[in-house]
């Protein structure tokens, strides 16, 4: 059984300038889109996110939480592509060119998933190529280690949490509910809301509204 609870508020997202909605668990940032209403965030955060609210943003959560999507929204959904999943690649490349501690890539051990998630990786080299002023074939290389790594992390803990037949048809129900729930729902600057999740149910209530 999958279940959640969770409070959101509602304030301008520090992206867009549009309303939107945050976790109020999770620590503002001012490079972190909020939801507007449209729903696709939150489901990502709360299905394919699997280190919890306030890992999001590192490039290891984000590299764990690309094998999730895919195998929700690729594999098994076919609502978005593999070339679309690359596309967040470049930017975490640049951020892990950036880091003054580059690590290695941690020990883990072959995955089923290995020629998928290596052909994303590739997909993405000209746009690091490109993109990333400081691109070499040797930095994309230990990059290519590194995602590997925790995209191996992330499709694991991600099987772990969803132990059904079908845990890609469980999370995806989870995902459209979310979404479907922050759609219904009137986006009020300042108010609170109470996110419930229920194996494939979910409904978003606002709790309180402060006027300014």
């Amino acid at each position: 059984m999958i279940q959640l609870r969770s409070t959101l508020i509602c304030e301008p997202c520090p992206v867009s300038g549009e309303l939107g909605l945050r976790d109020k668990r999770q620590i503002p940032k001012s490079y972190l889109s909020l939801d507007t209403g449209v729903g696709t965030l939150l489901a990502h955060d709360y299905v394919e996110h699997v280190n919890g609210i306030n890992a999001i943003g590192s490039v290891e959560d984000e590299l764990s939480a690309i094998a999730v999507a895919w195998a929700i929204r690729v594999r098994y959904s076919s609502v978005i592509t593999d070339e679309g999943l690359s596309s967040d690649l470049p930017e975490l490349y640049s951020i892990y060119m950036r880091s003054n501690k580059r690590r290695e890539a941690p020990i883990t051990h072959k995955h089923i998933f290995d020629e998928d998630f290596l052909a994303i990786i590739e997909m993405s080299r000209s746009g690091c190529r490109h993109g990333v002023e400081s691109y070499t074939a040797s930095s994309f290389e230990d990059f290519t280690e590194y995602a590997l790594a925790y995209m191996r992390k992330g499709i694991r803990k991600f099987y772990r949490k969803y132990t059904s037949t079908w845990p890609e048809s469980q999370a995806w129900d989870n995902f459209l509910a979310i979404e479907a729930a922050v759609k219904s729902a009137d986006l009020i600057e300042g108010a609170e809301y109470q996110l419930e999740l229920k194996d494939g149910y979910a409904r978003l209530e606002m709790k309180e509204t402060y006027y300014h």
